[in-house]
């Protein structure tokens, strides 16, 4: 993940809650299996921040990030014989729009049975409590 342009800003916009949520999606509902993250561009303040959240996010090494991609396939910012990033966005944004037919219909065609999931359904509260804050409380 290129951290690059991420200001104190950024992070302050968002939640300890935002995150706790979107970390367990990572994990528990993504449609892939993770087994790391790779960070660059760190700035100071968000490696400290980052090292509370998640330890084993540790590296920081560019040569420990190649072993897990290959720099044949990097834009040349990083070091590869690649296009550079703005240009890859750019391509991949018109090829985006070029099939923008065939993804919808995609995904109409794609559901998911729900009645088929085996356990409990997994809600926001079942997980991390009811959300808000309670400032004042009148009991009867």
């Amino acid at each position: 993940m290129d951290l690059k342009g991420v200001t104190l800003g950024h992070v302050a916009r968002i939640g300890i809650f935002q995150m706790k949520k979107f970390l367990f999606y990572l994990q528990e509902a993504a449609a892939i299996r993770l087994i790391g993250f790779h960070f660059i561009n760190i700035v100071p303040f968000m490696d400290k921040i980052l090292a509370l959240m998640t330890p084993f996010m540790k590296k920081d090494n560019l040569e420990d990030f190649f072993e897990y991609v290959p720099q044949s396939i990097l834009p040349k910012e990083y070091g590869g014989p690649e296009p550079e990033c703005s240009e890859l966005k750019e391509k991949v944004y018109s090829k985006l729009k070029d099939n923008r037919e065939d993804m919808i219909k995609f995904e109409k065609r794609h559901k998911v049975n729900e009645k088929l999931r085996p356990g409990k359904p997994k809600n926001a509260s079942d997980l991390f409590g009811i959300e808000g804050n309670f400032k004042k409380l009148d009991i009867d």
